[in-house]
Formats: structure tokens, sequence, C-alpha cells
């Protein structure tokens, strides 16, 4: 069983963060992964990372400038000022949830369970608000969308809508809007984090030694047959 302390530590269950990685490049995914090299944070992956932690009720570890820190408090002040902000308090934050296709291990935390949905919150950009769809799709959020919601599904509920809470500074207001992802995106978010989770697990396989010419020669007798090639 999975708990807060080693959930990021372990490597058994795959991730959306570990599939995005590796669609991006295979020396990411091993630098961030195998190698466990530490994660340069933009400004505004600290700011976001901070709001998630203190409006889910995590314990955060990110340091922010002073500048930051307003930014990050103006967001959570406007967070509690929301009209659903009653539902997201009793809701379920961050559990941890686990499931499994053809042998293979995945996990994630939703950032709000509530009976009737799942909520992820995003802090953004103006610009990227105005095109959230695409943005999910170039983010890789809908991979993302797809596992909690199939999480979900595994624990025993049925498919439950999915939405982004988006919140982003605009001339120094801190704004929220709620965006409700299309079922087909989700479904096919799914789709996408399963073939690459299929070609993570498969690289595991990748252990065999080079071939030596000594043992080429006797593989390339007459009478061999190369697949690939013939």
């Amino acid at each position: 069983m999975l708990n807060a302390a080693d959930y990021y530590k372990d490597r058994d269950y795959i991730t959306t963060s570990m599939a995005l990685s590796f669609r991006r490049s295979r020396a990411l995914y091993a630098r961030r992964f195998i190698e466990n090299a530490e994660r340069e944070l933009t400004a505004s992956m600290k700011i976001g990372s901070y709001v998630d932690d203190v409006v889910t009720g995590g314990v955060t570890e990110v340091s922010l400038t002073p500048s930051q820190k307003r930014t990050a408090d103006g967001f959570i002040a406007a967070y509690r000022l929301l009209p659903i902000f009653p539902e997201l308090e009793a809701a379920k934050k961050q559990v941890i949830l686990t499931g499994k296709f053809k042998n293979i291990l995945f996990k994630g935390k939703p950032d709000f369970c509530l009976p009737t949905a799942t909520v992820d919150l995003k802090i953004s950009s103006t610009a990227k608000v105005d095109r959230w769809y695409w943005n999910c799709l170039g983010r890789g959020l809908d991979l993302q969308a797809g596992v909690y919601t199939e999480l979900r599904r595994q624990a025993g509920e049925k498919v439950l809508p999915f939405y982004h809470l988006v919140g982003w500074e605009e001339e120094g207001i801190c704004r929220f809007r709620l965006f409700r992802l299309p079922a087909s995106m989700v479904k096919n978010g799914l789709k996408k984090f399963k073939r690459i989770a299929q070609d993570i697990r498969a690289c595991d396989d990748f252990t065999d030694p080079p071939v030596t010419f000594e043992t080429a020669e006797k593989l390339l007798r007459p009478g061999f047959v190369d697949v690939e090639n013939d």
C-alpha cells in the first residue's frame, strides 16, 4: 500500500508525470525517474505548487520569494471566495489511488474527489486560459484527466465528470475559472497514457548486453534469418 511518504520514490506504479517525461524524451525520463535528478522549477511552477499544497491541506516545502508569496496568497484568498469553496473543502483531497491494466500498475493523486466529479487545480497564465483545451492537449493534461477518471472507476465509482479549476493573474487580480473537459478528451487521454506506459515497461527489459562478434558469427551462420531485414 502506497503512502504519502513513499509516493514519489516508488517506481513500480507509473504516473502521468513519468509518461509525459518519457513521451518528451527518453533522456529526460532517465534523468528524472532513474537517476532521480532534481527538477528545476520555474517561478510559475513554484507558485502553483505552493497554492496546491495549501488548498489541499498538504505541507508545503516550496520556498517562495516575497513577490511570489504575495501572488500565491492572492490565489489562496480568491480560491476561498469561490461559490464552490464549501464543496471543495468537504471533498477528499489528494487521495492516493492505484490501478492496473495488462499487469501494469499506475497511480495518481487527484486534488479533489467529490461525490459527483473530479476536480484538479491548475495555475496558469491569461493566454493559456483563453485556449485552455488546446493547452491541455499540448501539456498532456488530457492524460492526467484520463488516469484520474479511470483510477476512480477502478476504485468502485462510476465514470465521473472531470474539471480543471484554473487560476490566473490578470492586472494584479487573481481569478479562477472552472473547465469541464470533454468526455472524448478524457477517454482518449487514457488511451495515450496506456500506450506510453506499455513502452516504459517494455524498456525495463532493455538489459541485454551488446552481442560480441564471436556470438554474432554463430548467430549469422548460413540459414539464420534476420526477421527485421528479411
